[in-house]
């Protein structure tokens, strides 16, 4: 006849050899099945706690045998919802005693779980930044980390200024970004604000329309009755 024996990882053996792993829920189960006919809840309490835990893994193999290992069902039909959990949670707590790898095998499942359910903090991506270091603001006009690299890589000394109705109002020291920061900053409270280069003849006017440089050349402008593009781009009046 077939011996068994179960050790105390949860490994149910037959003539030495590994059949099967038993969870702790179902080791729980044979063993409250085991005891199924103690009604009182103290004696209940008794006799389990009382059960060293050689007696507990052989009440379980035996209860195995008797009621088949691959399915147990209708030994609880007798108790309540809350009679059955109560039983069972008692149930467990011996099983944890006498089966100690398995109790710390579980624990550990159960952890590695809990872990890996948790969210994985995304950390965000570093904000560009420009070859001086600087990032500029989400509301930024324009790419002022590309015009910090052209103007690295331009003859001559590039200078980037924000500008208002008046003029340059705010020089970023060679770094457009820093410009187009600023800019975007007094934007928030005045209209008509650019940024970009600044005039490398006349200090304080932008490139493309430095005032100085326009005033002699500028087209005549019907709107403005010949006062110059110029003019009009800066003062937004028509006429002086």
């Amino acid at each position: 006849m077939p011996t068994a024996t179960m050790s105390q990882d949860g490994t149910y053996r037959i003539d030495m050899r590994v059949t099967f792993r038993v969870s702790i829920g179902n080791l729980a189960t044979y063993l409250a099945s085991a005891l199924r006919h103690v009604d009182d809840a103290d004696r209940l309490i008794e006799l389990m706690t009382g059960l060293n835990a050689r007696q507990i893994r052989d009440t379980v193999r035996t209860e195995m045998e008797r009621r088949g290992v691959d399915y147990i069902d209708g030994w609880a039909d007798q108790f309540s919802y809350d009679e059955t959990v109560q039983r069972l949670k008692l149930a467990e707590q011996q099983i944890r005693r006498a089966f100690p790898e398995l109790d710390k095998a579980d624990r550990e499942q159960k952890q590695t779980a809990a872990l890996a359910e948790q969210p994985v903090p995304v950390e965000a991506p570093a904000p560009a930044t420009c070859r001086h270091g600087n990032a500029p603001r989400q509301d930024v006009a324009g790419d002022p980390i590309k015009a910090c690299e052209d103007g690295f890589r331009a003859p001559g000394y590039v200078e980037y200024g924000a500008f208002n109705a008046e003029g340059c109002f705010y020089s970023g020291d060679g770094c457009a970004v820093d410009a187009a920061n600023a800019a975007a900053e007094d934007a928030e409270e005045e209209d008509d604000i650019t940024w970009g280069r600044m005039c490398t003849d006349h200090e304080g006017g932008p490139a493309n329309h430095c005032r100085t440089c326009n005033a002699e050349e500028a087209p005549t402008c019907a709107d403005c009755d010949g006062d110059g593009c110029h003019w009009c781009h800066w003062t937004g009046r028509k006429g002086n």
